[in-house]
């Protein structure tokens, strides 16, 4: 009578053990079965080390993207303000041009552009802008920050710019306060 091929061993790797043995044969003597009835299975999932391996991995990688995203997010928001002062600055030279003393304006309202926070436009989510203080010579427009203290200023005679954060790629207010 033929032996039954359906009795099968799960497959094992041949890895030499401690003696430099090879430990596949093993199974098939065990049950005395020639190695060709030894049918392999497929091993599933993975391991605690490779999937521990891999969090590693992605928490390296997050440690060093984060802090780089975070940086160009605080610029493109420093952006926005460099554009609204630029426009205020357009509008300011516009309105001291036509002005009879030739000052600048002290307040936002009067301007011929829409600035966020004022005249009923809402308010910009990130910056908070304030009018020239004086309508004179080396006056500055301001936008600060609305979840910090940073500040940049616009010089409005010279188009210089200047921040208190250095995040921001300008040059530091200057100790006299006029960019």
């Amino acid at each position: 009578m033929k032996p039954r091929l359906d009795h099968r061993v799960p497959f094992q790797r041949d890895e030499p053990t401690h003696r430099g043995e090879s430990t596949r044969a093993a199974p098939a003597q065990a049950h005395g079965r020639h190695s060709a009835e030894i049918v392999g299975t497929a091993r599933g999932g993975f391991t605690l080390l490779e999937l521990l391996m891999v969090v590693i991995i992605i928490a390296i990688l997050a440690s060093i993207a984060l802090p780089q995203y975070l940086r160009v997010a605080e610029r493109s928001r420093a952006a926005e303000a460099l554009t609204v002062l630029s426009a205020i600055r357009q509008s300011e030279i516009r309105f001291k041009a036509g002005d009879s003393g030739g000052l600048y304006s002290t307040d936002l309202n009067s301007l011929d552009i829409d600035v966020p926070g004022f005249g009923g436009n809402p308010l910009s989510q990130n910056w908070t802008y304030a009018a020239p203080s004086g309508g004179g010579i080396g006056v500055d427009a301001t936008a600060t920050r609305n979840s910090s203290t940073a500040t940049i200023l616009i010089d409005l005679d010279s188009g210089r710019t200047c921040s208190s954060d250095a995040r921001y790629g300008l040059p530091p207010i200057p100790t006299n306060g006029n960019c």
